[in-house]
């Protein structure tokens, strides 16, 4: 690796001071370094600057300092490139963001030698077709929720994989998960826990009006189409309804009723940089707080 760049979250208490350790680190290790444009007003002296989608695709590695949050932007924005992301937790969930402040050199060290492995997460292409045209369009690495807005009212929403009926939900909303995002939103509704490494989607109904509908896995190369077929209210209620479609916690849009969306594999990838001592199912445990039987 040659070039490195560098994203921080500005809102974290930690950033400024981290990310000028995490230039010293890497200036020091031989890499140019290159500063994501908001990023770059945490630092004191000047760098080579540009946004994101700009500076990834010139970058060997992008060293993120944050938490998953930051790594759900940066994966949205990286606009096709495949540059691997070293992630530097200062948040406090940090199923993405594994690497903590402490093991940043340790972690620039190991890159510098060799001693990593990348991996790949699947992301979801999301579009929201209006009388079939898309009207917006969305990517996604933990998930996109479809759901009621300020009122308390249940939604019907028609569900179809690869042009089959599945079923039509009644129910608070809908959650349709990659693997990395089955631990988030998902899990909390009832959904399975995938490991990142399998290959599939998560459909996960939140607080259906059936105690039969339960999550449905299906196949990465699945096609998954949502309508909204209409929102419950009282009668002759008088508040306007809404209905909303939230990508990756941080990306919303309005929907009316048939709108569809549409979800599909996303056709490039998110790379993790993995080191030497990682597991999955530790953090796994560890962040679940699973401690085994008592007995």
């Amino acid at each position: 690796m040659k070039t490195v760049g560098l994203v921080a979250n500005p809102e974290k208490p930690d950033a400024a001071r981290v990310l000028r350790e995490a230039v010293r680190l890497s200036q020091r290790a031989g890499f140019q370094v290159l500063v994501e444009a908001d990023t770059a007003n945490l630092l004191d002296k000047s760098l080579p600057s540009a946004p994101l989608a700009d500076i990834a695709p010139r970058c060997d590695l992008l060293i993120v300092l944050g938490g998953d949050g930051t790594i759900l932007w940066v994966a949205r924005n990286l606009r096709g490139a495949r540059t691997p992301i070293l992630s530097v937790n200062l948040g406090t969930l940090g199923f993405l963001a594994t690497i903590t402040q402490k093991d940043l050199a340790g972690a620039i060290g190991k890159i510098q030698s060799g001693e990593y492995k990348t991996a790949e997460l699947a992301m979801l292409h999301v579009a929201v077709l209006r009388d079939e045209r898309a009207i917006t369009e969305h990517h996604a690495l933990n998930d996109v929720v479809i759901a009621r807005g300020a009122f308390s009212r249940l939604v019907r929403i028609e569900v179809t994989v690869d042009g089959e009926l599945l079923t039509t939900y009644t129910a608070d909303g809908l959650i349709l998960s990659t693997p990395t995002g089955s631990t988030a939103y998902s899990l909390s509704a009832g959904g399975p826990i995938i490991s990142p490494s399998a290959s599939g989607f998560v459909i996960t109904p939140i607080c259906p009006h059936a105690l039969s509908n339960r999550s449905v896995v299906v196949g990465q190369s699945s096609v998954i189409r949502a309508k909204l077929l209409s929102m419950h209210a009282r009668a002759h209620a008088a508040e306007p309804t809404e209905c909303l479609i939230t990508v990756d916690g941080q990306e919303q849009s309005h929907l009316r009723p048939l709108d569809v969306v549409e979800v599909r594999h996303a056709k490039d990838p998110v790379r993790l940089v993995t080191l030497p001592g990682h597991s999955y199912f530790e953090v796994l445990r560890r962040k679940l707080h699973w401690s085994g039987s008592s007995v």
